[in-house]
């Protein structure tokens, strides 16, 4: 079993001179409830041999609870280096020579990483991310509390700015009219002139002068 001691621990390390055909290396089971992932690399003198991920959620030496076996043939290389998401609480190794023959100068590593960082990679400002970008995307809410204990999403525009009490509408146009002498509206409207209307504010004064705010609405 492993403690961790760090952000990554390496927890097997094995070097054989040679491998005999249905011979293997063995990482033993390791605990790996504080890791997040778990990275094993290993060279031979061959390809072809296979490696076995053992998986279980109760610590093996104390449960019946049955095993999760996988079993990778790697035929491309002779160098192999993967890292993969811990899924269940302990976790063995094994990497089997099934050549055929025997196999010379085989080394297998296993380390366990916790706090791996790249759960939310951070993107540079002037950066636009993408589908490829290694990072989790998420929606960002920016709230603001009003009267009381109410909390209301800010409101952004597909410009991009913000909508505020003064402004809360997207527009590129604004008509501004005089129904009588002690009132102004203020029509906001996209597509310019003659375009969708998408909200008005109305301001009604004391008198005449315009000097004192009576009040306004906004629609």
């Amino acid at each position: 079993m492993s403690e961790k001691s760090g952000l990554s621990d390496v927890v097997f390390s094995y070097h054989a001179d040679s491998l005999a055909d249905g011979a293997s290396l063995s990482s033993g089971w390791r605990d790996a409830g504080v890791y997040e992932k778990y990275q094993i690399d290993y060279v031979a003198s061959a390809s072809g041999l296979t490696l076995e991920t053992i998986t279980n959620p109760f610590d093996p030496d104390t449960t019946t609870y049955p095993d999760l076996t996988n079993s990778f043939t790697y035929t491309g290389n002779i160098f192999f280096l993967g890292t993969f998401l811990v899924r269940q609480r302990f976790i063995k190794i094994n990497l089997k020579n099934n050549t055929g023959s025997t196999v010379t100068n085989v080394s297998l590593d296993v380390k366990l990483i916790a706090e791996m960082g790249d759960g939310a990679t951070a993107i540079p400002l002037n950066h636009a991310p993408s589908t490829s970008d290694t990072s989790i995307l998420t929606q960002s809410i920016l709230a603001g509390q009003g009267s009381g204990s109410t909390y209301n999403n800010v409101k952004v525009g597909s410009d991009g700015a913000i909508r505020t009490a003064s402004y809360p509408y997207e527009y590129d146009y604004v008509d501004v009219s005089n129904p009588t002498n002690t009132q102004e509206v203020y029509t906001y409207k996209t597509g310019g002139s003659g375009g969708t209307t998408v909200g008005t504010i109305t301001i009604n004064y004391t008198d005449s002068t315009k000097a004192v705010i009576s009040n306004f609405a906004r629609t």
